[in-house]
């Protein structure tokens, strides 16, 4: 029952911002780039009684996440910038998140 609550309340927030963006693409956007998702993930792995060790664990990793959702973000507005179509430039990030993986497991950051 809890875990059907936290799909339920993260995937509310998720919509929500999505009703927000087609109001007001701006503002949908600065609040999509808050770190709603992280602190509602840090919330459930707390509810769930994971030690603080496991919760600072995942917050590095979030951190260490940031570079690639920059480099994501920036060549999609590129992109679309440029005139290809969303699904070209979603592509074209998730073939860039794809390399910066693969170099941070290589490099240990993931496990």
């Amino acid at each position: 029952m809890l875990m059907l609550f936290k799909i339920a309340a993260s995937a509310a927030v998720i919509g929500g911002i999505n009703l927000l963006a087609r109001h007001n693409p701006q503002l949908g956007g600065w609040i999509a780039a808050l770190p709603l998702i992280s602190i509602l993930s840090m919330i459930w792995l707390g509810v769930d009684g994971a030690p603080p060790a496991e919760i600072r664990a995942f917050t590095v990793t979030v951190l260490w996440g940031l570079v690639p959702t920059a480099t994501v973000l920036g060549i999609i507005a590129v992109a679309m910038g440029q005139g290809l179509s969303l699904p070209l430039a979603l592509g074209c990030g998730a073939v860039a998140w794809g390399f910066y993986t693969l170099a941070a497991r290589h490099y240990g950051l993931l496990g």
